[in-house]
C-alpha cells in the first residue's frame, strides 16, 4: 500500500503467544479491541492495520506464534481490553482494505456516515456533512432559532435545536474548509471573483522597555501605570517546577465552584445536571431557611 504507514507500541513474544499493544492516553473516548455491532464482533481496525503492517515488516517474529492485539487505556474505566486473531482473519483484513481502496478511488466512491467520522480529515468538505449546508425546509426557509418553554414542548423543538445545532456546527467547519482552501489558493496565484489578499493587521506593541520606561516617567506616569505584577499561568510553573524536580501542591489551584452550565454532547464524560434534583435541592434548601 503506497504511502500506508503506521507505529506500533508493543510487540511482545513468548514461545507460544505474539502480543500487539496500543496505549492509548486519551479519556474522552474509550477505545476497545473488540466493538459489537448488528453483524457480529469487529476486531479494532487499527490494531489489525498494525497486525498486517507487522506481519508483512517482520514476518520472521510470526512464524508458529498465536496472534493477540490489545488496547490499553490507564485512563479510562477499562483500562484493558484484548483478543485473538487469526492469521486468516488478519488476511482478510488485508483484501477488506485493498478492496475498499479501490471503490475509493473510483469515479462515484461510496459514502457512509458513522462514529468513523469525527477523526476523518475530510469530515468539512465531506457530501454527507455538507448537503445540510444547502437543504432548507419545505416552506422554502430556514427556521428561525425561536425560544419554545421546555415545558410546552413535545418534543419537535428538542429535535430541531438537535439538528439546527448540528448544521451549525458542519457550517463553521465548512467555512474553515473552506477559507483556508481560498488562501492557499489566491497566494499561488490563483484569482476568486470578488476576493483579494491583503497583509494581516497586527496589534501595536511597545518598543523596547528601557525607552519606554523613562519616556513615560518623563510624562508623569507612576511605576503602577506603567508595570503589573501577576502570578504566571499554569502552564509557566508547571514547566519550572518540572525543571526543579518539585511538585506544586493540589490545594493551591482551585476551581471556583460553578453556578453556569453549558451544552455538550451526551458522549462527555461530564456528569449531566438533573433539573428534578436541583429544583428538589433548592425547595430543601429554601424550607430550612423558612424555618430558621
Amino acid at each position: 500500500m503506497p504511502g500506508a504507514f503506521g507505529t506500533t507500541d508493543l510487540l511482545l513474544s513468548n514461545g507460544k503467544y505474539m502480543l500487539l499493544v496500543d496505549w492509548k492516553f486519551g479519556q474522552g473516548v474509550p477505545v476497545k479491541a473488540v466493538y459489537t455491532n448488528p453483524a457480529g464482533d469487529l476486531v479494532n481496525p487499527q490494531l489489525m492495520f498494525y497486525l498486517a503492517a507487522s506481519l508483512n515488516t517482520v514476518p520472521k517474529f510470526f512464524k508458529k506464534h498465536q496472534f493477540v492485539v490489545a488496547i490499553i487505556q490507564p485512563r479510562t474505566e477499562e483500562r484493558l481490553t484484548h483478543t485473538a486473531v487469526t492469521r486468516k482473519e488478519a488476511k482478510d483484513f488485508v483484501e477488506d482494505v485493498e478492496n475498499a481502496i479501490i471503490a475509493a478511488l473510483e469515479p462515484n466512491p461510496p459514502f457512509q456516515e458513522g462514529d468513523h467520522c469525527r477523526w476523518c480529515p475530510a469530515h468539512p468538505v465531506c457530501p454527507l456533512k455538507t448537503r445540510a449546508l444547502f437543504e432548507i425546509n419545505e416552506g422554502g426557509a430556514v427556521l428561525p432559532p425561536r425560544p419554545v418553554p421546555a415545558n410546552s414542548d413535545d418534543g419537535s423543538y428538542g429535535e430541531f435545536l438537535a439538528k439546527a445545532k448540528r448544521l451549525a456546527d458542519y457550517a463553521a467547519e465548512y467555512k474553515k474548509a473552506i477559507d483556508e482552501a481560498l488562501h492557499s489558493y489566491m497566494e499561488n496565484g490563483g484569482k476568486v471573483p470578488g476576493w483579494k489578499l491583503k497583509l494581516k493587521g497586527k496589534l501595536r506593541q511597545w518598543i523596547d522597555e528601557q525607552v519606554v520606561d523613562p519616556e513615560l516617567r518623563r510624562l508623569g506616569f507612576k511605576t503602577e501605570d506603567i508595570w503589573q505584577t501577576k502570578l504566571q499561568t499554569f502552564a509557566v510553573a508547571d514547566k519550572a517546577a518540572k525543571r526543579l524536580g518539585v511538585k506544586i501542591p493540589e490545594h493551591l489551584r482551585v476551581a471556583p465552584e460553578s453556578t453556569e452550565t453549558t451544552i455538550a454532547l451526551e458522549s462527555d464524560p461530564a456528569p449531566a445536571i438533573d433539573y428534578d434534583t436541583v429544583d428538589a435541592d433548592f425547595r430543601e434548601a429554601l424550607t430550612l431557611l423558612q424555618a430558621k
